[in-house]
C-alpha cells in the first residue's frame, strides 16, 4: 500500500485554520480509499458541510476513471466523526447521495449534519471502520 498525503488550501481565506488534508491509499498505484479530514467546528454549519462534500464527490470524478476494483470508500472526517463514501463505478453515484435539506437561515444543506453518523472512538463506529477495512483489503486481495 502505498498513502500519499495531500494538501488543499481553502479557496476563501476566511480562516487561517480552514484547510483540508487528503490522504489517498493507493495498491499496485490504483487508488482504494481517501480520508478527508477537517476540525470538528466545520461539522457545525451547513456551508462548512456542503463544502466538504463537494470536495469529496470532486475527488471521486477525479478518480473514477482508474479504479480497478468495484467501489471506491473514502470518508469525511469532522474530528472524530465519519461520513463514509462509497463509490461505484459502473454507476457513477456516490453514496450517500446528495442531500436536498434546508436549514432555517434557507442555505442549501445538501450535506446533512446526519452524514457524520459514525464516532471513531464509539463502538459502532470503529466497527463500520473495521468493516471498511476488511472489504477494501478483500477487493486488493490482501489479508
Amino acid at each position: 500500500f502505498k498513502i500519499v498525503p495531500q494538501c488543499a488550501v481553502p479557496t476563501n481565506t476566511i480562516t487561517a485554520v480552514d484547510f483540508t488534508v487528503f490522504y489517498l491509499v493507493k495498491c499496485g498505484g490504483t487508488p482504494i480509499f481517501f480520508l478527508e479530514v477537517k476540525p470538528l467546528t466545520s461539522l457545525e454549519g451547513a456551508p462548512d458541510r456542503n463544502s466538504a462534500d463537494g470536495q469529496m464527490r470532486d475527488c471521486f470524478v477525479g478518480l473514477h476513471h482508474c479504479l480497478t476494483i468495484p467501489k471506491l470508500y473514502s470518508i469525511s472526517a469532522m474530528g472524530t466523526r465519519l461520513s463514509i463514501y462509497e463509490f461505484n463505478p459502473h454507476n457513477k453515484s456516490p453514496i450517500p447521495e446528495k442531500g436536498e435539506q434546508y436549514d432555517m437561515d434557507s442555505i442549501p444543506d445538501f450535506a446533512p449534519r446526519e452524514n457524520w453518523k459514525y464516532d471513531v472512538l464509539e463502538e459502532d463506529g470503529a466497527a463500520k471502520l473495521q468493516a471498511v477495512v476488511n472489504d477494501i483489503k478483500q477487493m486488493c486481495g490482501v489479508e
